[in-house]
């Protein structure tokens, strides 16, 4: 199914490519930090054919990374390793890209507008760079608790290369309001989800069926979203099996 993406590790490229094969998915790849741009190995290896056309979203790196930084050194490294995963991810023909904001809510309320005034500035350079390759951005929710900084980021920039990725497993065990009440905020600006399951405390990323997470609600029925399981690989048949035991129509035609 085109929609349906399993997320790919660099580390575990063949283990996962093979059960995205065997489950007839789509890929997510993860390009979890900037190490890897340069290792040639790998990069031969994902650019193979079989490979390289079942990639359609590149998550990019976000581990350290923060646009809204107090330090300009911390913030110029952040923007400057998310073009080189900008220009890796056009190198496979990939023109979409998911980010996280680097917010962390701990900080003191006085001291957000200062980080968002930061944080826009970054976000509307890669968005310039974004819009001359033909690229977009697609915003994830991680540690937010509350729909409120989103609200304001993508009521700043309406540009038609800002989506958003709603990773329902992080509003499950960070936020304080539910899945529903982010989708309703922003479903004119969510193309793709991140699907994983928990009980509501950590980020365990454990199959569909094994946290408290209700995934009947979602659209998965409308093809012009896509949705990754970000769980091991060896479990994205167990999550499909869950939801088609759900009775949701999508995955009752499903077969793997």
């Amino acid at each position: 199914m085109e929609n349906l993406l399993g997320k790919i590790g660099i580390k575990s490229i063949d283990k996962d490519f093979a059960e995205i094969f065997r489950n007839k998915m789509n890929a997510e790849f993860a390009l979890s930090t900037s190490e890897y741009f340069d290792d040639i190995s790998w990069q031969k290896k994902l650019n193979k054919a079989k490979f390289k056309d079942r990639i359609k979203v590149v998550h990019l790196p976000f581990f350290g990374l923060n646009l809204g930084s107090k330090e300009i050194m911390i913030r110029k490294i952040s923007r400057d390793i998310i073009k080189k995963g900008i220009d890796f991810s056009l190198n496979l023909n990939v023109n979409k890209g998911v980010l996280h904001t680097g917010y962390v809510p701990l900080i003191p309320k006085v001291s957000i507008p200062r980080w968002l005034d930061k944080f826009y500035f970054e976000l509307e350079n890669l968005l310039n760079y974004s819009s001359k390759n033909n690229f977009t951005i697609l915003l994830e929710n991680t540690y937010e608790k509350d729909i409120d900084l989103f609200k304001l980021i993508l009521n700043k920039f309406n540009d038609d290369n800002l989506k958003m990725c709603l990773d329902i497993a992080h509003v499950n065990c960070f936020s304080n309001q539910n899945y529903e009440t982010w989708f309703r905020a922003f479903q004119t600006k969510i193309v793709h989800f991140h699907l994983s399951d928990n009980n509501g405390k950590d980020d365990e990323h454990l199959a569909l069926g094994k946290g408290n997470i209700d995934y009947s609600l979602l659209p998965f029925n409308n093809q012009n979203l896509t949705f990754t399981f970000e769980t091991k690989s060896e479990t994205w048949k167990d999550s499909i099996e869950f939801l088609a035991k759900k009775n949701l129509s999508f995955f009752n035609t499903y077969k793997p």
